[in-house]
């Protein structure tokens, strides 16, 4: 064969391919899209006087519109949207678009109920999720579509239906914080998606990095990048696990109030000290964790289900000669495990409930082959502390002697470790320790007496502050009118020498005085 005939040959190859993949695609799209051309449209706020959102398709000439619809057809971005799709078709309710909504909205938002404008025509879709988000050109130059698919796990947890009534904390939920456990698991499931899309687009990826080059020294400075931050760095590392330290400012003369968002807010983790795994499982980064870790698994992303688990997200059945792996990616994969997850917890979930638990427990309840993986995913991430302190403590004396270079200590604790972590999964496994057998009880008390703004951006409103007397910091228990800043310390090192308190009546006797 002659060069130029080699070329033609890989020319029509390479074409047919092409054209075999896009049939594909349009095969796969009819499969889960009730209209495969349209399977996501950009709808601008208009004014109305209902109090539904209203809105209209933006026209084919809008700029924001034209560049927005362009990074959603990023592999990525394509992959979430058909996860929310296939969602829509699980809970029976596909009635109108799937929709991005340009509002005046600052925050992004999951939201439900829309009446979209066409010409003269309105139509109401009162069940309708779907993602608002304030988006210009020089947002989008920021980078500031990839939070699409932080809001879009939101719209997919309201589709499913698991809500949770019971989120008692007052303060503003940020990711280095301490909150209640059903913000964490909402909000990191949310926040995973961040570090997702880091790893999945390259753009974003590199729109992050601009952000936080050597010469933008202020970026880095300001809460919500600090925050954002975090969110794609520490949860890569697991550095969310670890116990809170006050940076060295001038507190004298601070607040309580000011007090307790300086602790909530601050960036800064011991290594050696672990948190509780009742506080672990409070934080939203811990919790954002734990999701990364599970849907970037090997084994949890490639190990797919039969044909009848998928052809229930699914307009119609699989062909019969369609293999799930060429329908499905690996991400999409374990997006729709998640969501398949919740759907069977979502009627157990009640006040009491912890949901990360709730959620582990019932994975490995219906994939029994994963069970062994999602749980050791679980306790390795949380180093055992939810089930008790002694592999913790392991972990604690091993980070120290590797901080101080005692290479010695650092390899007999480490070997150490790995023993006792082994020996308390497979205890767990086996029903000898509970998975939440170290958490113990939510103590929430109202302080009707100490008033917490609602935001950390603005004094007002102020809302009362509410407390879990196990998670609480120091600063949060010296609100109590009978308390100090010395007796919250105090009271704080009784709590770490038992674990936690059984009861509000244990706390009294301790020293917590309401």
């Amino acid at each position: 064969m002659t060069l130029s005939h080699d070329i033609k040959y890989l020319a029509v190859t390479a074409g047919l391919l092409l054209l075999a993949f896009s049939a594909f695609a349009q095969s796969r799209d009819s499969l889960i899209f009730p209209d495969p051309s349209h399977q996501i449209a950009v709808v601008i706020q208009d004014t109305c006087d209902d109090t539904t959102l209203c809105g209209r398709p933006a026209p084919d000439s809008d700029p924001t519109a034209r560049a927005i619809l362009e990074q959603l057809q990023f592999p990525y971005h394509k992959s979430v949207i058909a996860v929310s799709q296939c969602l829509r078709n699980f809970s029976g309710d596909t009635a109108g678009p799937n929709v991005l909504f340009l509002s005046s909205n600052e925050g992004g938002y999951p939201r439900t109920g829309l009446i979209l404008e066409e010409g003269a025509m309105k139509y109401l879709y009162p069940h309708l999720n779907f993602v608002d988000l304030v988006l210009d050109q020089n947002r989008l130059n920021d980078g500031a579509l990839s939070i699409y698919s932080h809001e879009l796990g939101h719209v997919m947890m309201s589709i499913v239906g698991l809500d949770f009534s019971f989120r008692p904390d007052s303060k503003q939920h940020v990711s280095m914080g301490i909150t209640d456990y059903a913000t964490a698991f909402m909000e990191g499931w949310g926040e995973h998606f961040q570090r997702l899309a880091y790893d999945n687009v390259e753009l974003y990826h590199a729109q992050f990095d601009a952000r936080f080059q050597p010469g933008r020294i202020f970026n880095r400075l300001w809460h919500s990048n600090l925050d954002e931050e975090l969110r794609v760095d520490n949860v890569y590392a697991n550095g969310y696990i670890y116990r809170k330290l006050l940076p060295e400012v001038d507190t004298a003369e601070m607040s309580l109030g000011q007090l307790i968002y300086l602790e909530h807010t601050s960036p800064i983790f011991d290594p050696c000290r672990l948190k509780s795994g009742q506080a672990m499982l409070s934080c939203e980064g811990v919790l954002a964790t734990l999701f990364y870790r599970f849907d970037t698994d090997s084994l949890l992303t490639n190990n797919y289900r039969d044909r009848d688990f998928y052809n229930r997200f699914l307009l119609k059945p699989l062909p019969d000669d369609a293999d799930p792996k060429a329908v499905f990616s690996p991400l999409e994969n374990v997006l729709l495990k998640n969501a398949y997850v919740w759907n069977l917890m979502k009627d157990r979930v009640n006040d009491s409930t912890v949901p990360i638990i709730e959620f582990v427990k019932t994975w490995g309840e219906a994939f029994p082959d994963e069970k062994r993986k999602i749980f050791s995913l679980f306790l390795l991430t949380t180093i055992g502390k939810t089930v008790n302190d002694n592999v913790g403590q392991i972990y604690e004396q091993t980070a120290y002697f590797g901080m101080v270079g005692d290479i010695k200590k650092y390899r007999e604790l480490s070997s150490q470790f790995m023993t006792a972590f082994s020996a308390l999964r497979d205890s767990v496994l086996a029903g000898q320790l509970a998975l939440d057998g170290n958490l113990g009880p939510q103590l929430w008390v109202e302080n009707k007496d100490f008033m917490i703004p609602a935001t950390i951006f603005f004094p007002e409103p102020t809302i009362p502050l509410n407390v879990n007397l196990n998670t609480a910091s120091v600063f949060e228990l010296a609100g109590f009118k009978g308390m100090t800043i010395d007796s919250a310390q105090k009271l704080v090192k009784e709590r770490d020498r038992l674990g936690y308190f059984q009861s509000v009546e244990q706390a009294k006797s301790l020293g917590l005085k309401l």
